[in-house]
């Protein structure tokens, strides 16, 4: 099932991006709608958030499984999120979804659900309050 992203989701997926030695993004970094949590048998396993752009662009971000899925259930999961996110992506009126991943199996990934590489770069940010 897949539900909206609610701010008591936060906690347990900043673990999931501190186990993986990722820094993920502080609380009001995340967009207020456009997070949605992959759970199986009530508990989440999985996050994803879609940026709404001033464009018809919108970024896909923050991708996660939680640690110890295997390699099948979180391909399943997030062939099922990228389905989810492009049915959203219609429903706005978006012609394109784009977003930053690491290389590896992500990257593989993404080019499995139809994404083009567009060269390598990092995902940089900096508080400014």
């Amino acid at each position: 099932m897949i539900r909206p992203y609610q701010k008591e989701d936060y906690e347990t997926i900043s673990d999931w991006w501190a186990a993986r030695n990722v820094q993920g993004p502080t609380a009001y970094m995340l967009p207020e709608s456009g997070g949605y949590v992959y759970e199986d048998r009530g508990e989440a396993v999985a996050v994803v958030f879609l940026y709404e752009t001033m464009s018809r662009v919108g970024f896909v971000e923050w991708l996660t499984t939680r640690p110890g899925c295997s390699v099948l259930f979180a391909r399943n999961i997030c062939d099922e999120l990228e389905k989810h996110l492009e049915a959203k992506a219609t429903e706005l009126g978006l012609v394109h979804l784009m977003g930053w991943v690491r290389d590896g199996v992500m990257t593989k990934e993404a080019v499995r659900n139809g994404y083009q590489l567009g060269g390598q770069v990092n995902h940089i940010y900096k508080e400014v309050i």
